[in-house]
């Protein structure tokens, strides 16, 4: 019998005993014998289930301690402890949470542990996901449970975090069914519907955290819900954000060592790896040490991924862009982005517009008047956008960008504020509150910029439809200080045909009582045909007040073009009188 033989029989108690001297030879031979290691390791995992006596036990897996914290078995002993069922049995759990193995060693240990799912993430994106990497989180977990190798945890810390964060962004929506499992692995029992890549890369990392005492940390990740979002397919990088905000703000040792780990890995892997450390990274650019990192890593990093075809990097670049703004010395560097950041006004992703806006709303005073000016007119492009957010915030930037023009460039934009009034008064009666009270101050910021005074009646909150008399009055102020009259009725009847029922009902109304302030020799150019025909429109509209608004509106119109100039009917009656006898 060899000595393998004599330990696949390890039932009875007296072979157990002896089990101890078999596995001193077995080391020894392996010494020698490379190849034996894999039949050896086999040998003991199949066996532990049935070693009764703990000294024995004791024994097998101080053995297979050794094997491991040598370096020229360590790979050996890890890729056949990977080849096995997850998750671990109890027998082969204990094996990692157990390890015996000296101080030296521990970091060894680990380290190529976490190389091994590391390597899973450098590989092009697959059908199906590698064994390996779910079985390597696996093993990891139950060492952190273990806690035998705490040292080398501490010190591996940032890697050890941000390869399990990308496991978990690998994991997010997959089941075991998505997993490359190895032919016959699974031959007495299934895979659990339960169990998920997702689930072990969690549960690595929360044990990982409280290992490390990082227990604030953990905390706010449970307070906010942060593990859930993890493992969210649309909601990962708001977890990932929440668990770099949670280190930083506890823990900035830490958090710069991972910062530090980032800078180089940035662009490895594929998207998911990127992304994961992208969100990471740029969380920790809210710290006063991201001022020491060169601009080739900060600002120059973030102008590639706003270039990036994948909305989700520009998001990330423009968070951490806006992280940067705040140290002032990278204010420079950051202006050479604002070509960029304009453009960027223009996505369909709300996100991105109001991350934008937020950025710009740090730079505009030190624009020059081209760009500014180009902004402006993308901003007016979005007053009325369906996404209220960017409605409200588009015209708070335009408000900034026309408080940021210097004296000598005033006459140049004084069209597009003059083009911006009646937009910024009609949505004042907007539905949306906060979007009216910002078209009011914005309004007024135009006013000052135009150094006139706004009636008192603008800045009345009920609907204009309950008090006429109050826009009649907005009318008379508009009439008066506005030229190009006929104009200003063509741009509100656009407002018409809006899709929100308050505006149009104030479009409607303000052309009623606006009309009769028009230029007589307009009138007779262009006549007011135009202005019937879409008032006539609304007479079909199936809201009852904009019916009764349209039909009050088109008499009104009409009898604009029947009357004459008031001032010829004036001169005609005084030639009258002179040749009347006195």
């Amino acid at each position: 019998m060899t000595t393998l033989d004599g330990l696949k029989n390890l039932k009875h108690p007296c072979t157990q005993q002896s089990a101890g001297e078999l596995l001193i030879t077995l080391v020894k031979n392996a010494e020698s014998r490379f190849e034996k290691v894999p039949e050896i390791m086999g040998v003991i995992c199949s066996q532990l289930s049935l070693i009764s006596q703990p000294r024995v036990r004791h024994q097998v897996i101080t053995t297979a301690s050794l094997f491991i914290s040598r370096p020229k078995y360590t790979d050996i002993v890890i890729n056949h402890l990977l080849c096995h069922p997850v998750p671990y049995d109890r027998y082969l759990a204990e094996f990692w949470r157990t390890l015996e193995v000296e101080l030296p060693s521990t970091t060894w240990i680990l380290w190529r542990l976490l190389r091994k799912l590391q390597k899973c993430h450098n590989v092009p994106t697959q059908e199906k996901m590698a064994y390996v990497a779910v079985a390597a989180t696996d093993a990891l977990y139950e060492v952190f449970v273990g806690n035998r190798l705490r040292a080398a945890t501490f010190r591996l810390f940032p890697q050890l975090l941000m390869t399990l964060l990308i496991q978990v962004h690998h994991s997010v929506g997959l089941t075991m069914s998505d997993v490359a499992i190895p032919r016959g692995l699974y031959t007495e029992q299934e895979v659990s519907s339960e169990v998920t890549p997702v689930c072990f890369a969690i549960q690595a990392t929360k044990t990982l955290l409280l290992r490390t005492q990082c227990w604030q940390e953990f905390n706010i990740m449970e307070k906010h819900k942060g593990w859930t979002l993890l493992a969210g397919k649309d909601c990962h990088l708001q977890g990932i954000s929440l668990l770099a905000n949670a280190l930083l703000e506890r823990n900035h040792l830490l958090a710069h060592k991972v910062m530090y780990l980032l800078v180089p890995l940035l662009n490895r892997g594929n998207d998911k790896h990127k992304l994961t450390s992208a969100a990471f990274f740029v969380e920790l650019l809210q710290s006063p040490l991201s001022r020491r990192l060169p601009s080739i890593y900060s600002v120059a990093r973030l102008k590639d991924w706003l270039q990036h075809g994948n909305n989700l990097f520009k998001i990330v670049a423009l968070k951490g862009l806006c992280y940067l703004i705040r140290h002032r010395e990278m204010r420079e560097d950051i202006n050479s982005l604002l070509p960029c950041i304009v453009d960027l006004l223009c996505e369909t992703d709300e996100k991105i517009v109001l991350l934008a806006i937020q950025i710009l709303l740090q730079l505009v005073r030190t624009m020059d008047f081209p760009t500014l000016a180009a902004m402006m007119r993308t901003l007016f492009s979005l007053f009325g956008d369906v996404r209220p957010d960017v409605h409200h915030f588009s015209m708070t930037l335009f408000g900034a960008c026309i408080k940021s023009v210097k004296h000598t460039d005033k006459k140049s934009i004084e069209n597009q504020v003059l083009g911006s009034l009646v937009p910024l008064l009609l949505y004042t009666q907007d539905e949306n509150y906060a979007i009216a009270e910002e078209s009011r101050r914005v309004l007024t910021i135009c006013a000052q910029f135009l150094k006139w005074k706004l009636p008192q009646e603008v800045y009345c909150k009920g609907p204009w439809y309950i008090q006429p008399s109050e826009v009649g009055t907005i009318c008379k102020f508009f009439g008066k200080k506005c030229k190009g009259k006929v104009n200003i009725l063509a741009q509100t009847l656009m407002f018409s045909k809006n899709a929100k029922l308050p505006i149009r009902r104030a479009a409607v109304l303000f052309v009623g009582l606006f009309s009769k302030y028009m230029d007589h020799n307009e009138v007779k150019m262009k006549g007011t045909d135009w202005i019937e025909d879409d008032l006539r429109d609304l007479l079909n509209d199936p809201e009852p007040s904009l019916r009764i608004i349209a039909s009050q509106a088109l008499f009104r119109v009409q009898k604009v073009e029947a009357d004459p100039d008031p001032g010829q009917t004036v001169c005609g009656w005084r030639k009258l009188l002179r040749c009347l006898p006195t």
